[in-house]
């Protein structure tokens, strides 16, 4: 096999440029580095209250977001399935989709798999999950692997409802690796989802398509 002549000129170039070794760079000096703990990092503070600031980044982002109680949960719930069409659902083992279950029924919804299984995911109207934690300042939330059926749930059906409970809430990105040992005990999932509104690509012709890797449409449900 014949090296590619341009490839081995780009290999000679970066042998040559690294032979002497690394070069310090004086416009950005490299700090050394102590001994003991790093210091404390300190973020900007969220300006208001931090689930407002959810909804309105959530909204911001393109999802449809709301501050619900349990009892207003059965309006939200019969709103989205009149308005993205919904005829079958699918939900996680989350303890938040235990309120949704027989609100979808008494709405006429087939739920299809509990926890969600990919086969049925995949051809599901919408996915129901809780949610680890929710991001205020970016309107994310966060879905782990460890809850059985979240990931299928949330990725797969045309539309995902993700139902956030207060107490879960975290102000900077840097707040869920900050809590994480709080709600994943275990230690860091294999999989941690950041969702921020629905899925984007404009990788066709740069025209914005939405739907293509993940759901068209997301229901943010911040429970009071």
């Amino acid at each position: 096999m014949t090296a590619d002549p341009d490839r081995q000129r780009f290999l000679g170039r970066l042998r040559a440029a690294l032979a002497g070794g690394l070069h310090a760079d004086p416009l950005r000096p490299v700090e050394p580095i102590g001994e003991g703990d790093p210091p404390p990092v300190s973020y900007a503070p969220v300006p208001g209250d931090t689930g407002a600031r959810l909804l309105a980044a959530a909204g911001a982002a393109g999802a449809e977001a709301a501050a619900v109680t349990q009892a207003e949960l059965p309006e939200l719930v019969g709103r989205l399935c009149r308005q993205e069409k919904v005829a079958t659902a699918v939900l996680s083992a989350d303890p938040e989709c235990d309120l949704i279950a027989p609100v979808l029924e008494r709405a006429g919804v087939a739920v299809l798999a509990r926890p969600a299984g990919r086969s049925e995911a995949a051809g599901a109207d919408l996915g129901v999950t809780g949610a680890l934690t929710a991001i205020a300042s970016t309107g994310s939330v966060v879905v782990s692997s460890t809850v059985p059926g979240a990931r299928w749930a949330s990725l797969l059906p045309r539309v995902h409802l993700a139902v956030v409970r207060p107490e879960r809430l975290v102000a900077q990105p840097a707040g869920l690796l900050r809590h994480l040992h709080r709600w994943a005990p275990g230690g860091l999932p294999s999989n941690l989802v950041c969702i921020t509104g629905p899925s984007r690509s404009a990788d066709i012709e740069l025209e914005l398509t939405l739907g293509v890797h993940g759901p068209r449409a997301v229901w943010v449900a911040l429970l009071g």
